[in-house]
């Protein structure tokens, strides 16, 4: 009993500080003793009333601001809590607001204090506040609320260059291509509209042309990005392009065009009617071995008789092209009316044929 007793004396005791003041009389006798209860901290940072909002970007905004102290304006602050919303920033808010992480530690009071926040989107306006912390800790009030727009981005992601289609089984069509950036060649790009057309695709036609669904979203700049199309014939010829958007959205230039033959396709001269004067573009294909291939033209008066060797020549996989001016070998220019039989032989074998015919 008496050792619980003596533990809480001293317990008590170390909770006072004492101080002894020495008399003014000769013998030092009857000093008083004054005895002065335990220091407690209440008094919290003062409230920021000069936060503003600087050097925006299209994805950064950078906050100022003069540091408070620990108690008022004096001392150094423990910590800031530093939220942002796209709404303004009330009390009654406050907790839903997003919160800032890796915020520096306070500077002694009276310092210009900045903090660059990042990732945000363009063309936004963000609402900022904060509240200091000192130690204990005691919370200042909320700060004035203040707002900026980041800047509208103008950069769109690089066209594709090196889109392919490959018929890729008989209801397949294979497209690849590398992945451009969201600025540029850099960053990952928002998306993809992909368009086909059985005529040429170009910029003038690019609006009428058959968008495709279900495109993958981009990969990193840089990368090799592929897409399978399904729902169109496998046994036709199609032209392909692409563009590519960022967030805002900024979209690319046009890609390439492509020409991607179905899997049972060899042979494709676009366009099969074709006016005197014209060109038709012969498009064929060489397997998945390197082939000797054989592009002959054959016109149609009472049989078909030789006109034009287009190509003879080894190949390699993939869709090749050659252009028809509309002339035999002799450099004759076809009459008008005449119908054209267009056959492909891989070696002595016939793979493919068509028709075309010109017109006046």
């Amino acid at each position: 009993m008496l050792r619980r007793i003596l533990i809480a004396s001293a317990l008590l005791l170390s909770s006072f500080a004492f101080t002894f003041l020495a008399g003014c009389n000769e013998d030092k006798a009857d000093n008083p003793v004054d005895i002065i209860g335990p220091t407690i901290d209440t008094i919290p940072p003062a409230t920021i009333t000069d936060l503003t909002v600087k050097t925006p970007t299209t994805s950064s905004l950078a906050l100022v601001w003069i540091a408070p102290g620990d108690d008022g304006m004096t001392g150094t602050a423990s910590e800031y809590d530093i939220r942002y919303s796209l709404a303004l920033i009330t009390q009654q808010n406050w907790d839903s607001a997003s919160k800032i992480g890796a915020v520096p530690e306070p500077k002694p009071a009276g310092q210009i204090e900045t903090v660059v926040v990042t990732g945000l989107a363009s063309l936004e306006t963000y609402y900022f506040a904060i509240k200091t912390r000192d130690e204990v800790p005691n919370e200042s009030g909320i700060s004035n609320c203040a707002e900026g727009t980041t800047n509208q981005e103008y950069i769109p992601p690089a066209p594709v260059t090196d889109l392919k289609a490959v018929g890729f089984s008989e209801s397949l069509f294979l497209l690849t291509w590398t992945a451009p950036g969201d600025d540029g060649g850099v960053g990952t790009a928002s998306q993809y509209d992909i368009r086909y057309s059985r005529w040429t695709l170009n910029d003038q036609t690019w609006d009428t042309a058959a968008q495709l669904s279900g495109e993958p979203p981009p990969k990193p700049g840089g990368e090799q990005d592929s897409f399978f199309v399904t729902g169109i014939s496998p046994n036709r010829g199609y032209y392909f392009a692409m563009k590519t958007a960022d967030e805002v959205p900024n979209w690319s230039q046009l890609s390439n065009i492509t020409r991607g033959l179905g899997y049972y396709v060899y042979l494709d001269p676009t366009p099969r009617s074709v006016q005197t004067g014209g060109e038709v573009d012969v498009y064929f294909k060489a397997s998945d071995s390197i082939v000797i291939i054989n592009v002959l033209l054959r016109w149609y008066s009472t049989q078909w008789r030789p006109f034009r060797k287009l190509v003879n020549g080894y190949f390699t996989p993939g869709v090749h092209m050659v252009t028809w001016d509309l002339r035999d070998d002799e450099g004759e220019e076809a009459e008008p009316g005449c119908q054209f039989l267009v056959e492909l032989f891989w070696d002595t074998r016939v793979m493919d044929q068509d028709t075309l015919q010109i017109y006046p």
